[in-house]
């Protein structure tokens, strides 16, 4: 008995140990932790694509794909942006993308310069099946690195692009790698052209010793002004350096925040027909009064994609509905999520809180609600 009890109590803290780590920051350090203050400006005006992981702490799925995820980023290394947002302290941006359940892993192909709209990810919650999305996304996009086997300085001097700051890769091998690639995507909308100079070509002419080896040149009126880097080859340390000398305040006007989703009115229910047609796949019904008919317009706010019904307290349809749902509570309001086609549902009694019928939604969102099957037909 006090080895089971030992055995039960090993298993309560791993599993408070794997929401601790849900709950924190992002363990990886290629993973960005998402949030409202920094999306628009890392995503959304991005020209580079991204894999955005939409996770809650509570949700075993999401634990499940977590060292998944970090893996596959730490795989990439930073040439598909990864990022991942808390859905519990963002649920703003949860909202804004339509999140139904957790986790949900969306792709943001090179958002800002194609103006794609965010797409669901199919593939296996498995590091190797997200880094081979990843890498299709970034073979997705135009690569707008120009390779070079002779007139470099042709090129850096070119009166058409004089304006704009050249980067030159110069590389042993002959192919230009995914990480040049993705660097040069960034900067997309900037005044900055990117070259590749494979072979050891030309390396001599610059002074090059050892490949491969980045230059910026700062114009393009000068083959002499020029400079070297001399970091580690990863991709943030080396975006750093190129934006630190290339010219400033030249970036495209941002891309505008998409509006946020209204609600959808909310339905007074009248009759038990008005359910099994509005509650078909899924609806939640708020049953209130005068007093708390507010915060189920604050619910239908906070969750626009949902079919939300209002019962009011006395009406034709109050007495007979609550005793179908099992609600045998009068204080604060309830409610309840039916699946009419499958005669089932998740009640939540007493509400206080907005917070309390949140709970409620987001464990059905992520799919970690229990649901009841209806005793009587409706």
């Amino acid at each position: 008995m006090y080895s089971r009890k030992l055995f039960v109590v090993a298993a309560l803290m791993v599993a408070f140990a794997a929401v601790a780590v849900m709950a924190s920051s992002s363990s990886s350090p290629e993973v960005v932790d998402l949030t409202d203050m920094n999306f628009d400006r890392l995503v959304t005006n991005s020209d580079a694509p991204w894999i955005v992981a939409f996770v809650a702490p509570w949700c075993g799925h999401c634990q499940r794909l977590h060292p998944e995820y970090d893996k596959a980023a730490k795989s990439l290394g930073g040439v598909v942006n990864i990022g991942r947002i808390n859905c519990d302290n963002e649920k703003g941006l949860a909202q804004r993308f339509g999140i139904r359940g957790f986790p949900t892993i969306k792709i943001f192909p090179a958002y800002k310069s194609s103006k794609a709209k965010p797409e669901d990810y199919q593939g296996a919650r498995e590091s190797s099946s997200i880094v081979s999305a990843a890498l299709s996304l970034l073979n997705a996009v135009k690569d707008p690195v120009k390779k070079i086997d002779e007139d470099l300085d042709s090129w850096i001097l070119d009166e058409n692009s004089s304006q704009n700051a050249k980067v030159v890769l110069f590389s042993s091998k002959t192919a230009n790698p995914n990480l040049f690639k993705s660097i040069a995507v960034e900067f997309t909308s900037r005044k900055v052209d990117f070259a590749f100079v494979g072979g050891d070509k030309l390396i001599e002419k610059f002074g090059i010793e050892k490949t491969p080896a980045l230059l910026v040149f700062k114009n393009g009126q000068s083959l002499e002004d020029y400079v070297k880097y001399d970091g580690q080859l990863k991709k943030g340390s080396m975006v750093q350096f190129v934006e630190a000398n290339i010219p400033k305040g030249d970036r495209s006007a941002p891309v505008p925040v998409p509006r946020k989703k209204k609600a959808a009115p909310i339905t007074i229910v009248e009759d038990k027909e008005t359910l099994n047609k509005k509650c078909e796949r899924m609806c939640v019904i708020g049953f209130v009064d005068s007093q708390t008919e507010s915060q189920l317009k604050q619910l239908a706010e906070k969750y626009p994609e949902n079919t939300i019904l209002q019962v009011n307290s006395g009406s034709d349809v109050d007495t007979s509905l609550r005793g179908l749902f099992s609600i045998d509570s009068q204080e604060g309001w309830q409610i309840v999520v039916y699946r009419a086609s499958k005669k089932k549902f998740a009640l939540k009694q007493s509400i206080t809180e907005l917070s309390e019928a949140s709970l409620l939604l987001d464990r059905v969102i992520g799919g970690d609600q229990a649901f009841k099957s209806l005793k009587d037909e409706l």
